[in-house]
């Protein structure tokens, strides 16, 4: 577990920006708030909660910022087991994290273009977005314009929107997993070897996580710089599995 906390900053500084993607979220140090706090965009609620919608029936987009979530994880952990029979040997390593948040890039493009299945419904009909409209005599009133499918997501998911494009990035991993056997030493003799081992093992298995884009872990370079908080459409993890063969002699 880490814990950062802002104090205060310098006279007249209100807040002091650590990193921005563009317009689109910020990491910010505010007075109050913790190191790696998200700063973004939201939708406009009515004051019970609901979105607003225009009278286009597009979701309508707050000019002012709020905080998401931190970039940094409540607590990390890991968990290693290793286990002996005889001549054969299994280790398993799993870890993960609770919390943390990220934003997306991923996401977003993948919900703007319909590659998701959040983006299933309305293919056909349209779509009548779940929210409030603002009426003439200023009261609101349920949102009731059916707007094609792909003009709605093309708005709801838009790269300004951080409401909706900053993620949980909690996670469990497999992150190896190896099983060794090892031949008797009288076999072993026999042709003038000391000890030998084959064993089979891979690594980043599996991962299990409500994350919608490839990988909880990820962050982008910020001139030269590792940012957390925010991916810029990486590739994922790699998956590795091999044989390891031990001689000696």
């Amino acid at each position: 577990m880490n814990r950062s906390y802002v104090k205060e900053l310098a006279a007249g500084v209100p807040t002091q920006v650590i990193y921005a993607h563009n317009t689109n979220v910020t990491i910010e140090a505010r007075p109050g708030g913790r190191m790696g706090d998200l700063y973004g965009a939201g939708f406009v609620r009515s004051p019970d909660g609901q979105v607003v919608y225009n009278s286009a029936g597009l979701p309508i987009l707050s000019s002012q910022t709020q905080k998401w979530g931190n970039a940094f994880a409540d607590w990390k952990a890991g968990l290693l087991n290793e286990f002996t029979y005889k001549n054969i040997r299994a280790s398993i390593l799993f870890d993960g994290q609770k919390g943390g948040s990220m934003f997306s890039q991923t996401s977003h493009k993948s919900n703007t273009l319909g590659k998701t299945k959040v983006t299933l419904p309305g293919r056909d009909q349209g779509i009548v977005g779940q929210g409030v409209v603002l009426d003439a005599t200023g009261k609101y009133v349920p949102n009731t314009v059916r707007v094609p499918a792909a003009t709605y997501y093309d708005n709801y998911y838009q790269i300004l929107n951080a409401e909706v494009n900053v993620h949980d990035c909690s996670f469990i991993k497999l992150r190896e997993a190896r099983i060794e056997y090892g031949l008797k030493r009288s076999i072993l003799e026999k042709i003038g070897v000391r000890q030998t081992s084959i064993a089979l093992y891979g690594r980043d298995l599996f991962d299990w996580t409500s994350f919608p884009a490839f990988d909880p872990e990820g962050g982008n370079l910020n001139n030269g710089t590792l940012t957390p908080g925010v991916e810029l459409t990486q590739f994922p993890s790699t998956r590795s599995m091999g044989v390891n063969l031990t001689l000696k002699f």
